[in-house]
């Protein structure tokens, strides 16, 4: 951000009722990971901001979200005390298909 000018917006959620709460930019630089204040988890196209999945994995807030470097895993962790981490597998299917 040179100018200061905003660039992008992301609502953290599908939904309403959630108020982003943290965000996470993938290594790619090509998608954003958002928790939101109600429970959900959000995968972004970085350039478009179209949703690509959006999953409830905790029973209360998302504390840290965190992309891991091997591009094959996010990891999610919650004041319900779990640590969620997922394979972003089927994400990949729709990805690759986007970006050929």
């Amino acid at each position: 951000m040179r100018n200061g000018k905003q660039k992008k917006c992301y609502n953290g959620s599908t939904s309403n009722d959630g108020t982003l709460l943290r965000l996470e930019l993938d290594p790619s630089s090509n998608f954003v990971a958002t928790s939101s204040s109600d429970k959900t988890l959000s995968m972004y196209d970085f350039f478009s901001g179209e949703c690509i999945a959006s999953i409830y994995g905790h029973s209360e807030i998302s504390t840290g979200i965190k992309f891991l470097n091997d591009k094959k895993h996010f990891v999610s962790v919650a004041a319900d005390g779990y640590v969620l981490i997922m394979f972003i597998l089927l994400l990949c299917i729709k990805i690759k298909s986007k970006y050929k």
